[in-house]
């Protein structure tokens, strides 16, 4: 995923760059809590609660234009609807690495500021 352009990417979305890092910071936070949520669904064997929440993430990671990270959640989602939760860990750490990128982007930018 690499680094982010932060203006160019508030300006895709049609936001002031101020208003999509608040939401970003906003995603951030709710795909920590969804990640958590995945864990403990996959500890339980939930494949029903596995596939919503990531359904979460993908449609949240679309909406901010974080294409990878979506990916990796529609492949979650995809792998737990049919049962397949044995590859969850996989798809969870890209997610988790996805954002674990975008936190770093976001305090690069603060710290050049």
């Amino acid at each position: 995923m690499g680094s982010y352009n932060w203006e160019t990417a508030a300006a895709q979305i049609g936001l002031a760059e101020i208003d999509f890092i608040r939401m970003v910071e906003v995603f951030i936070r709710e795909t920590e809590a969804d990640l958590k949520k995945l864990q403990q669904a996959c500890d339980l064997g939930d494949s029903e609660k596995t596939a919503l929440t990531a359904h979460n993430i993908k449609g949240a990671a679309l909406n901010m234009e974080f294409d990878q990270l979506a990916q990796a959640a529609k492949n979650l989602e995809n792998e737990a609807r049919q049962g397949k939760l044995e590859s969850a860990a996989r798809f969870r750490t890209i997610i988790e690495a996805g954002l674990a990128e975008i936190c770093d982007s976001l305090s690069l930018k603060y710290r050049s500021e």
